[in-house]
C-alpha cells in the first residue's frame, strides 16, 4: 500500500496520525508518496489528484529536480497554498483508482496581520536563500494564481506598503513560464476588482523584471497597472527598460531606501494621484 510521508523542509504542521499538514497561505509544503504505481500508458506520473479543484486553495505537483534525498519507490510532491481552506490530495493509479490513504491539507490564513512589504515572485527565478527580516514573500506559477494574489489580500483586508513584482520581462509585459503575466490590456480588463483596496496611500509597486518600461509598449504597461492598482490611494509604479538585476527595500549607504543595480538604460517612475490622475514622471540611471 502507498503512503504519504513529510518531506524534509517542509513548511506547516504535520500529522502522521491523521496524514494531514496544516500550513499558511504563501507558504510552499513538500510531501512524499512511498510505494507509488507505475507510469501511466503516456508515460507520465499521475499519482496524486487534489481534490475539491486545486485551483481553489493550492497549487504545484511533481517535483521533477526533488533536492531531498529519496527511495527508488519514492516521488516527491510539493504545493503552494493560495487561499484558507481544506484539500484532499488522493494517490491514484493511472487507471483512477485509490490506492492510498488521502492526504488532507488545512490551508490557514497568516496568524499575524503581515507585512507591509511584499514580493509577488514567480517560482521559477525564486531562490531559496531569498529570506528578509519584516517582508514577505509569495510566490507564483501562473498568471492565473498571480492575479489571485492581488484578490486574496483584497480580500482579507491586508494592505501593502511597498510592492515588488518579480518574474521576467519583455517590453511592456511581464511573464513566467512562458505565459504573459500582466500587460496593459490585463490591467485595463481588471480595473474596478478592488485591487486598488489594498495599497496605503502613496505606496509603491517596483517590476523586478527585465525591459518591462522599454518603449511605448512599456510606458502604456506602467500607465495601465498605475490606474488599475492606485484608483484609490494614488501611488508610484516603476520598471526599468534595460536588463534588469536587484531591488531591495533597505537603506543604501549612497542611493537610499530604493536602491538597485541593472546592466543599463533608465528606471522608469510615473507617480499617480487618487483617480488615476497622472502626477509626475522621473526617468533615472541610479537610484
Amino acid at each position: 500500500m502507498a503512503h504519504f510521508k513529510k518531506a524534509l523542509g517542509s513548511a506547516g504542521d504535520w500529522s502522521d496520525a491523521s496524514y494531514s499538514i496544516k500550513a499558511a497561505v504563501g507558504e510552499t509544503f513538500g510531501v512524499i508518496l512511498t510505494g507509488g504505481g507505475p507510469q501511466g500508458p503516456d508515460g507520465k506520473w499521475e499519482d496524486i489528484v487534489v481534490e475539491p479543484d486545486p485551483s481553489l486553495h493550492v497549487t504545484g505537483g511533481l517535483d521533477p529536480k526533488p533536492s531531498v534525498p529519496l527511495g527508488s519507490d519514492e516521488k516527491l510532491y510539493r504545493y503552494t497554498v493560495m487561499s484558507p481552506g481544506t484539500v484532499k490530495l488522493r494517490a491514484k493509479r493511472p487507471t483512477g483508482q485509490d490506492y492510498a490513504t488521502p492526504l488532507l491539507v488545512i490551508c490557514t490564513a497568516v496568524a499575524t496581520a503581515g507585512n507591509e512589504l511584499v514580493y509577488f515572485c514567480a517560482n521559477e527565478i525564486m531562490p531559496n536563500k531569498w529570506r528578509w527580516v519584516n517582508v514577505d514573500i509569495i510566490p507564483f506559477d501562473t498568471p492565473e494564481n498571480f492575479l489571485r494574489l492581488f484578490e486574496n489580500f483584497r480580500d482579507s483586508g491586508r494592505r501593502i506598503r511597498g510592492l515588488v513584482i518579480a518574474s521576467h520581462g519583455q517590453p511592456g509585459a511581464i511573464h513566467t513560464g512562458g505565459k504573459i503575466v500582466a500587460n496593459a490590456p490585463i490591467w485595463r480588463s481588471n480595473r474596478g476588482r478592488g485591487y486598488d483596496a489594498i495599497f496605503y496611500a502613496g505606496a509603491s509597486v517596483k517590476f523586478k523584471g527585465c525591459n518591462v518600461a522599454e518603449g511605448p509598449l512599456g510606458r502604456e504597461f506602467l500607465e495601465e497597472c498605475g490606474k488599475t492598482l492606485f484608483w484609490r490611494s494614488g501611488g508610484t509604479v516603476i520598471g526599468s527598460d534595460s536588463t534588469f538585476i536587484g531591488f531591495s527595500f533597505y537603506d543604501h549607504p549612497r542611493y537610499g531606501p530604493d536602491a538597485y543595480s541593472q546592466a543599463w538604460g533608465n528606471v522608469i517612475s510615473i507617480k499617480f494621484k487618487p483617480g488615476g490622475e497622472f502626477d509626475s514622471e522621473q526617468q533615472r540611471s541610479i537610484w
